[in-house]
């Protein structure tokens, strides 16, 4: 579709000045330092990763995207001034309702789930979205599989026999695993403690 492209080339060109009026004549394109854009690269980058882990938030405890849920946004101030910038699109592309700012090194409130984008974390506050008592038994059924795979895992390292025969990658992979869940089980028992607070 090459008129296609043409055509949204003519309306960059329009903003642009590139010297030549037509793709088919240009020059094979080259590195303009004028047209790299860094800080407005990273904005955007944190506007992906915020509204992603929003989502994913949502998700995770099925919160309804009907609802719209609060923020509270703990960054430096290097990343608040951009979390600030872009503000609009983390109401209207992750239905956030209210965003708020605190410090970094306050304790995080009770009955709340934490994203981490970039250097920051996103806090959102659970009470009033779901119902805490069943999420409490769905992370701890949760934490009840990770715990069984994880005690698999471990009941095989323990083998002797296992450990002598099996291929070093596969020693390898099993003892990482076995780290992978021991961090997942303590983020789910961390999760756990708060929605208890």
């Amino acid at each position: 579709m090459p008129h296609i492209t043409e055509s949204i080339w003519q309306t960059v060109n329009s903003i642009v000045d590139t010297g030549f009026s037509a793709i088919i004549i240009a020059e094979y394109p080259t590195y303009k330092e004028d047209l790299a854009f860094p800080k407005e690269a990273k904005e955007m980058e944190l506007v992906f990763d915020t509204i992603t882990s929003l989502r994913n938030l949502r998700q995770s405890f099925n919160i309804p995207t009907s609802r719209g849920v609060n923020v509270e946004i703990r960054a430096d101030k290097d990343e608040k001034e951009i979390f600030e910038a872009i503000e609009s699109y983390i109401h209207r592309m992750a239905k956030v309702d209210e965003i708020t700012y605190a410090d970094t090194d306050v304790p995080l409130p009770p009955k709340s789930a934490t994203a981490v984008v970039s250097a920051s974390k996103l806090i959102v506050p659970l009470a009033d979205l779901i119902d805490l008592d069943e999420e409490i038994k769905r992370q701890e059924k949760k934490r009840g599989k990770l715990e069984a795979e994880k005690n698999s895992l471990e009941g095989r390292m323990k083998n002797e026999k296992f450990v002598a025969n099996a291929p070093k990658e596969l020693i390898e992979q099993t003892t990482a695993r076995i780290a992978e869940l021991t961090e997942q089980e303590n983020i789910i028992k961390d999760l756990i403690a708060s929605l208890q607070g």
